[in-house]
């Protein structure tokens, strides 16, 4: 008997963080993450993973690089 395959489809999301009149999208966020983490640490390897907390009464993002560094960005 021969298998059935089925074609296994990803699902798209996204995020958009609406507050105090400003919209800001993941991709912005992570976008703005590697540059700031570029600029401050410039001799950085590759980031393998990127945590974002994003804290709108604080109008700042923090971020954590590779499970160990740390930095922040303004919103």
């Amino acid at each position: 008997m021969a298998e059935k395959k089925t074609k296994e489809t990803k699902q798209k999301s996204s995020i958009e963080l609406q507050f105090h009149g400003k919209n800001v999208s993941y991709e912005e966020l992570v976008e703005k993450a590697n540059r700031v983490w570029a600029n401050v640490r410039p001799d950085a390897g590759p980031i393998e993973q990127l945590d974002l907390y994003v804290k709108p009464e604080e109008e700042r993002v923090y971020f954590v690089v590779n499970g160990t560094e740390t930095g922040s960005f303004g919103l």
